[in-house]
């Protein structure tokens, strides 16, 4: 239900309390939208009294000073709700970041999901707190963690590995760049298979 502003050259009671009807010549016309597109149009001849107004407003449309009021301290609250939420502690916000970061490189994900509108509204929902980070800062994060990864890795195929397989694949992106990468494959002293990507270089 859509309610109207009415003319501003009327008496503020009419304004302030009810917003729903156009006033001209003593007269009357409720503006209340019903349905898309149609309006009430009940007319009314008004003097000094706007009771015929007001009982039309709570009879027909079910409108009166207290719902207009509830629905302006909803408004209200919906504001303030907004307006005092805190971000997280620098600590758990890099602690999300990195959660962030692992599942677009477990996922292969690509970087422009951060700035999908969708996604975003998806992360502030779940968690509103959450400020979610630039490209630029998640690109950081992964070379971070390679820099971390890499001896942890040189260091496991040193202890367990007695042999392993190398697999390289080439391909051309849509862009006609092409890649080449190279996984290790090897089996652990329990027999459990691992892979793992050592390299994706760009082939000019």
């Amino acid at each position: 239900m859509t309610i109207f502003e009415a003319p501003g050259q009327f008496p503020d009671i009419f304004v302030d309390i009810f917003r729903t009807f156009f006033f001209r010549r003593g007269y009357a016309v409720c503006k209340v939208e019903e349905v898309v597109g149609k309006e009430c149009g009940k007319t009314y001849k008004i003097g000094t009294s706007t009771s015929n107004c007001s009982d039309h407003l709570a009879n027909i449309h079910g409108i009166t000073q207290e719902h207009e009021e509830a629905n302006v301290n909803q408004n209200q609250n919906i504001k303030d709700a907004f307006s005092k939420v805190t971000h997280h502690q620098e600590s758990r916000q890099l602690e999300l970041c990195q959660h962030l970061t692992d599942w677009i490189i477990c996922d292969s994900q690509p970087l422009t999901v951060l700035e999908s509108p969708a996604f975003k509204q998806l992360i502030f929902q779940l968690d509103p707190k959450f400020q979610m980070p630039n490209p630029k800062y998640i690109k950081l994060l992964i070379h971070k963690a390679y820099n971390y990864s890499k001896p942890l890795i040189m260091e496991k195929l040193e202890k367990d590995a007695n042999a392993v397989s190398l697999t390289c694949d080439l391909w051309t992106g849509r862009n006609r760049q092409g890649f080449l990468g190279i996984t290790c494959s090897y089996l652990d002293p329990e027999f459990q298979l691992h892979e793992i990507i050592l390299s994706v270089q760009y082939i000019p």
